[in-house]
């Protein structure tokens, strides 16, 4: 059975797991749902999301607002935040891309 038979992958918080990662990932082509929250895959790592068809639930990290972002920033160095989170790397056209290529995906960002 294996690896490839795998419908579920929770990836969250895995700030090591980035755009290359994906290489891996898009190979479990029964895939249907997949965190990616707080990871440092950005809008052309999702782009590679296409080739997984069964993909149903995509979770991605909240979008931040300026001021959310401006405020993490403080003090704690480039793309550090005072709760400890880096800034989301993928933007709402990243997202949107991937949306229009996959209409049937939900994409969610808390």
């Amino acid at each position: 059975m294996g690896l490839q038979n795998l419908e579920e992958l929770y990836l969250g918080n895995c700030w090591e797991l980035g755009d290359d990662s994906l290489d891996y990932v898009i190979q479990l082509a029964h895939l249907q749902l997949l965190e990616l929250n707080d990871t440092q895959v950005t809008d052309s790592g999702l782009q590679k999301l296409r080739k997984l068809t069964n993909l149903r639930r995509l979770i991605l990290t909240k979008k931040l607002t300026d001021a959310e972002i401006a405020d993490r920033k403080i003090g704690m160095g480039p793309g550090w935040g005072k709760s400890g989170w880096k800034e989301p790397r993928v933007t709402d056209a990243g997202v949107a891309a991937l949306q229009g290529a996959m209409p049937s995906l939900t994409i969610i960002r808390p």
